[in-house]
């Protein structure tokens, strides 16, 4: 009985050891066809005409991204004129799934692991393309020697994407359904891509879900500044006051002005003038910066009950909250939160600023088709210096004062005004834009009225900022999630 019983274990034991080895079989037999799969997908991107250099990458969670360089035609009005290397990088999840095309205005990272994965795509479990802008990275049509912009325009960047997803389509996802979404400047290039795909017939995209785009229509438009202002609370109101009224505050404020954005601060005195008023609409000028960046990346509601009263509180603490970013606002929030992006890839457009040589192609850009914003100073101490005199110390900080030398390429406004024109009365693209209430941006959005077009979505996060993490309940109510959700199944089906 005992000599049964004991054959018995031994034969479930080998079972149990085969059925395991043949689970690890079945596994790496799995992981290799995957493997083949994706080089399969490296092989097909390398037979693509105009396409060079494609590299793999993997990442942690194992999911498989190539980067590849194209032949994009440099002034495509003129096919003499040459080619210039385009980067472009694809996170790759199946051939029968569908393609979010991430409409990057700047640049795109090297590796899959600083790649953006849109909320879309997650949603949706699509591939993702994303196309370095060009004149971004070193997607450069003219060399640094000769940079000056010369092709540098939205229809030449339109005409970049279009050639790529064309080339994709044909090779990888013809039949697929594709999507077309970006956040801020990359909502911008997402709705001029559905502008001038029906302006020349274009079929690539079935669908463009556009998330905080401003369209400005001046160079100095106050859309984004007035939003703010009235965005603001009545303690946040009364800064602008206690910066050039509160002699205090006003000398706290200038030193930490100096010390901190000595640039600036030599920047204004040089170009406006070289007495302390000059200075002190300055540190008006960075209160408002640093506030949009507040309310954009950190949501409000962690916040609002932090802000020191500029009237009762030490002037230390009021001078400190002037100048203090969002990253320092994460950490008093929460040092967990300091961790969170905003949905948009951010640290992207930070680490750009940082090196500014390689965001100046967006100034430019804002100079001659996508206009600039400027700020309300009409709460500062009209005793002291009126809203006009801070409006234009404060124009020689805006970007339309520093890169003043490519205002006279100005088109007017017409491009935004026929874009803002054509969203609202002729458009027969699938759009979905996506606003937030607590995002300054807001105010040089599409008006909601645009809904009224049957093929217009306009979704606004009331408590949200600029973000495009619309699955993340941090920053998306539940209310604004389920209607994106709803509105991209509902288009896409």
């Amino acid at each position: 009985m005992i000599m049964k019983k004991t054959i018995f274990l031994i034969t479930v034991l080998l079972l149990s050891s085969l059925t395991g080895c043949n689970d690890k079989i079945k596994e790496t037999a799995n992981r290799i066809a995957a493997e083949r799969a994706t080089d399969r997908i490296k092989h097909t991107l390398s037979l693509i005409p105009g396409i060079t250099n494609v590299t793999k990458s993997i990442s942690a969670d194992s999911d498989t991204a190539y980067f590849f360089n194209y032949a994009q035609a440099v002034d495509h009005s003129n096919p003499a004129a040459g080619t210039f290397n385009q980067r472009v990088g694809l996170i790759f999840k199946g051939k029968d799934k569908p393609v979010v095309l991430h409409t990057q205005g700047y640049n795109i990272a090297d590796d899959i692991a600083d790649l953006s994965n849109e909320s879309v795509a997650t949603l949706l479990e699509a591939n993702v393309v994303e196309i370095e802008h060009r004149y971004f990275g070193n997607s450069r049509p003219e060399g640094k020697d000769n940079l000056a912009y010369t092709y540098l325009y939205t229809e030449q960047a339109a005409e970049d994407i279009h050639a790529i997803v064309s080339v994709l389509k044909e090779a990888l996802f013809k039949d697929n359904k594709w999507v077309a979404t970006g956040g801020s400047k990359g909502g911008i290039t997402a709705t001029l891509q559905a502008y001038y795909s029906e302006k020349k017939g274009w079929k690539d995209i079935d669908l463009y879900v556009p998330f905080c785009a401003p369209f400005l229509t001046s160079i100095q438009d106050s859309s984004v500044g007035d939003y703010l202002w009235a965005i603001c609370s009545d303690v946040l109101k009364r800064y602008p006051a206690a910066i050039t009224g509160n002699k205090q505050v006003r000398d706290l404020c200038l030193r930490m002005f100096h010390t901190l954005n000595a640039e600036e601060y030599g920047f204004i005195l040089d170009e406006y003038g070289p007495d302390e008023k000059a200075a002190a609409c300055g540190a008006v000028w960075i209160f408002f910066e640093n506030l949009t960046e507040k309310f954009s990346y950190v949501p409000y509601a962690l916040w609002a009950n932090l802000v020191p009263d500029p009237d009762t509180a030490p002037a230390e603490d009021v001078a400190k909250f002037v100048f203090m970013g969002e990253s320092e606002l994460y950490l008093i929030v929460s040092e967990a939160a300091s961790e969170t992006k905003s949905g948009y890839q951010d640290a992207r457009l930070r680490e750009l600023a940082r090196q500014k040589e390689s965001i100046i192609a967006y100034y430019v850009q804002g100079c001659r088709e996508l206009g600039l914003y400027c700020y309300n100073f009409s709460g500062v101490d009209p005793t002291y210096v009126t809203p006009a005199d801070a409006a234009a110390a404060g124009y020689f900080l805006d970007n339309a004062g520093r890169f003043s030398m490519y205002s006279s390429q100005w088109d007017g406004g017409a491009l935004m005004k026929d874009v803002r024109d054509w969203v609202s009365t002729e458009t027969s693209a699938d759009i979905i834009f996506v606003y937030g209430g607590f995002d300054p941006w807001t105010g040089g959005g599409v008006s909601p009225s645009v809904a009224s077009n049957p093929h217009i979505k306009y979704i606004l996060n009331e408590t949200g900022g600029h973000s495009t993490a619309f699955l993340n309940p941090e920053y998306f109510t539940e209310d604004a999630t389920k209607a994106i959700v709803d509105a991209i199944n509902e288009k896409l089906n």
